[in-house]
């Protein structure tokens, strides 16, 4: 982001320090360690884009972190919210996928680590159900936030190679993405074994997981997808003005010529985005974990 924008004061903020190279890193980007939990008071109204990435895990009370979050804008700033659903879909109608066990081992076994990992991070603290209901309802209601900016939005990305589409440019790009997202969910097996560990599970547990999450991938009897949800929105510039919607540039001659990703769904309303949300739930009444072993 800074290469691109050379002109921007790009600020990275994680909870650990970020391995970078100083001599390659651009003079505008620079990085801090900070705890969002503790609040961001010393940054009010410094920036004009905050991005705000798969956060939600280590965040408690999220919807006073949103409040901290957006009193970092500027007025006329903008915010983007980006984090997983902790929940696995199938194709095509994006409904949902039961998640494998030991009595129902004909289930999805990537649903049954996600579900286990948001099950570990509610426990230790994770205000993840927060966070799902504030994104999927979007920021119309948010004091600080315009609602006539706001729409939120979902990005399904399919896990493994297995997705094909009738356009002969589009189906390499989902074969690609495929490849990455299950390269990253494999590698991820290793990082969850503490957290497992921490309320209750054993190394032989997750590694297990990881086995049957392996041979499912592998052979791609069951076609996955993760969903990323969106939620977005700008400051108004003074108290009752609006701000000015960004001019469209699709089509413009001086765009770059892309292929438009099939699977990103916006929505422009609060209604249809919690329509949308409740229809996702289908099918989730039917899910039951194993106990965690005490």
């Amino acid at each position: 982001m800074a290469r691109e924008y050379p002109d921007a004061d790009v600020l990275g903020v994680d909870l650990a320090p970020v391995p970078v190279d100083d001599d390659t890193l651009p003079s505008n980007c620079r990085f801090e360690v900070d705890n969002i939990n503790l609040g961001l008071a010393h940054f009010g109204g410094q920036f004009d884009v905050v991005h705000i990435r798969f956060v939600g895990s280590g965040l408690q009370n999220f919807k006073e972190r949103m409040k901290d979050v957006h009193n970092c804008l500027k007025p006329g700033g903008i915010v983007l919210w980006i984090d997983a659903d902790f929940d696995y879909y199938s194709t095509e109608k994006f409904e949902y996928h039961l998640p494998a066990t030991d009595e129902s081992p004909g289930g999805c076994w990537s649903q049954r680590v996600v579900s286990e990992m948001r099950r570990a991070c509610l426990r230790i603290g994770s205000d993840l159900s927060g966070m799902e209901s504030e994104l999927d309802a979007g920021l119309w209601r948010d004091p600080l936030i315009d609602p006539e900016t706001c729409k939120t939005g979902s990005l399904y990305l399919p896990v493994g190679t297995w997705a094909s589409h009738e356009d002969p440019r589009v189906a390499p790009l989902l074969k690609y993405v495929g490849a990455l997202i299950r390269q990253d969910f494999i590698g991820a097996m290793k990082s969850i074994v503490p957290l497992m560990m921490k309320v209750g599970w054993t190394k032989n547990d997750v590694e297990t997981w990881r086995r049957n999450l392996i041979q499912e991938l592998t052979d791609l009897h069951v076609h996955t997808v993760l969903r990323v949800r969106l939620a977005w929105g700008r400051r108004p510039i003074s108290e009752g003005r609006s701000v000015e919607q960004a001019p469209d540039t699709e089509g413009r001659p001086d765009s770059p010529s892309r292929v438009s990703y099939p699977w990103f769904y916006v929505y422009d309303t609060e209604e249809v985005s919690l329509k949308q949300a409740e229809a996702r739930k289908k099918g989730k009444n039917n899910s039951i974990l194993p106990p965690i072993p005490s």
